[in-house]
């Protein structure tokens, strides 16, 4: 983004009308409102103009939630109520957020881009179905439904990829607001943010799926996956990704191993983080298949024509 001074502010002041508005309808504390007054403006600079009114209606469309009661793990979650709507299915949507008062400006911040992003990236082909269930996208992964009991039934495999690939957005939403501090900001106590994520960000890392997301530095790091990717998320044509990726790997079967890798990785990862006897037989399977994600990912990444 690089916007002249009187365009950035004149479209900085039209967000902040957006979110008063936004925050009186939905009664957000005026600490929340704040927050929303740097990630309006980053997700439209981030994603384009051109889908202003896609993404302040996605704002508009979810609705914060303030937990008391503490998750044990999760500082936000992003959730949906499916339900039926006339001959098809719409959503109700929220982020849930856990710890509120207790978390700092940056993992706040990140944890509300974080699940927003999930929402932008569910926003285009979001729900599909056939005779027996409903698939209710997420940026690459589904919640399978039962069509008749409308229960969830399972989450596709693909989520580990999709955290990592949100954990990348959020970080690159994060440097987006970082880089308002080259303006003149007339709200002082919107400046004082601006200026604290901009000292900050450079030396601030999610502690989010760290360790997949360095095994996939490669993949991450690579324009052609990257760009492709986050596109066929964004449009939700993710079905195309299998066969995409496949062909570049030049063996079938490729991305369903890749995501089956991913999971066990993440799984033997919490295992460890409990287990008291056989570690070392624990950190030998996540040692080979690390290796093994590893070479996957060197495949694609050498034979892309485009890193």
């Amino acid at each position: 983004m690089d916007l002249k001074e009187e365009v950035f502010l004149k479209y900085l002041e039209k967000y902040q009308q957006f979110v008063f508005e936004l925050s009186k309808v939905k009664k957000y504390p005026s600490n929340l409102t704040h927050l929303l007054n740097l990630i309006v403006p980053a997700f439209i600079f981030k994603y384009g103009l051109r889908y202003e009114k896609l993404l302040l209606d996605m704002f508009s469309n979810v609705t914060i939630i303030i937990q008391e009661k503490h998750a044990e793990v999760v500082q936000a979650s992003f959730a949906r109520k499916l339900i039926k709507d006339g001959d098809g299915y719409s959503s109700l949507k929220y982020i849930y957020l856990y710890r509120y008062e207790q978390t700092g400006l940056m993992e706040l911040l990140e944890n509300l881009i974080h699940e927003f992003n999930h929402a932008v990236n569910s926003l285009k082909n979001e729900i599909r179905y056939d005779e027996k269930y409903v698939y209710l996208r997420s940026g690459l992964t589904s919640l399978v439904y039962d069509r008749n009991t409308l229960s969830a039934l399972e989450k596709q495999d693909e989520v580990i990829l999709e955290e990592i690939i949100n954990t990348h957005q959020s970080n690159e939403l994060l440097e987006v607001i970082a880089s308002f501090n080259k303006y003149a900001i007339p709200d002082s106590t919107l400046r004082t943010s601006v200026e604290t994520v901009a000292r900050l960000y450079p030396n601030y890392q999610s502690r989010a799926y760290y360790l997949q997301t360095m095994i996939c530095k490669r993949l991450l790091e690579n324009t052609t996956f990257i760009r492709t990717l986050e596109d066929l998320r964004f449009q939700g044509e993710v079905q195309e990704m299998e066969e995409w990726f496949d062909t570049i790997v030049g063996k079938q079967g490729s991305y369903k191993r890749l995501q089956v890798l991913l999971l066990e990785s993440f799984q033997l990862e919490e295992k460890l983080q409990t287990q008291k006897w056989f570690r070392k037989k624990t950190l030998s399977k996540l040692r080979n298949l690390s290796q093994e994600l590893f070479a996957l990912t060197f495949t694609f990444d050498q034979n892309c024509n485009f890193r």
